[in-house]
């Protein structure tokens, strides 16, 4: 609990000192808040650097966290993520701030997410990883996700505030029907993904 509560208290502070231009609401803005340690953020168009307090991420960039690393982010001004260490995940925006699509694909690692507004009626915030999508009502929770030596994909959701609607994605393709998880609830999500077999 510690976690989401310092993500809330680093929100209140970020919403004291951040102005988006001209409070335009059809601009949304991805921004770097702090990094702790060492990231990485990998644009579409090959380009790799590490981010910096300020920057400004863009639409489908990568973003990676290493061993010890910290990385806060905040999304059009009420949205936070911290990416744990040795983290990956894509970031997915469209929209505007009023209305917006935010898609994250978690490969690996954990994000902690703190939604402080209610999402408008046209707006949604996911969150996918290989075994299952998870949609935001507005709330904060944790999702941590790996992939083992066994063939076991497990993700693990902790919501702390609010409600997080989940999905199951099975191996074939197919999506099961939405289940939502209140503050206080933890779910594993465990998909075994087959292994090829070896000729003989």
């Amino acid at each position: 609990i510690a976690i989401p509560a310092a993500i809330v208290v680093l929100a209140a502070v970020i919403l004291t000192v951040i102005l988006l231009s001209g409070g335009d609401e059809s601009y949304r803005t991805i921004q770097v808040y702090r990094v702790d340690g060492n990231a990485e953020v990998a644009r579409p168009t090959g380009d790799t650097m590490s981010p910096y307090e300020n920057m400004l991420l863009e639409a489908d960039d990568v973003v990676k966290t290493f061993e010890e690393s910290h990385l806060y982010l905040i999304m059009d001004e009420d949205k936070y993520l911290m990416a744990g260490p040795e983290a990956k995940f894509k970031l997915s925006a469209t929209g505007s701030a009023a209305n917006s699509q935010t898609k994250i694909d978690l490969e690996y690692g954990e994000i902690v997410v703190h939604v402080t507004d209610p999402l408008s009626a046209d707006s949604s915030f996911e969150i996918g990883t290989g075994n299952s999508t998870m949609a935001v009502r507005g709330t904060s929770f944790r999702v941590y996700t790996e992939k083992n030596d066994d063939g076991f994909f497990q993700t693990v959701l902790q919501v702390f505030e609010g409600v997080v609607a989940v999905q199951l994605i099975h191996p074939d393709g197919t999506v099961s029907e939405e289940r939502s998880f209140s503050a206080g609830a933890s779910v594993i999500i465990t998909l075994l993904i087959k292994r090829k077999k070896t000729k003989k």
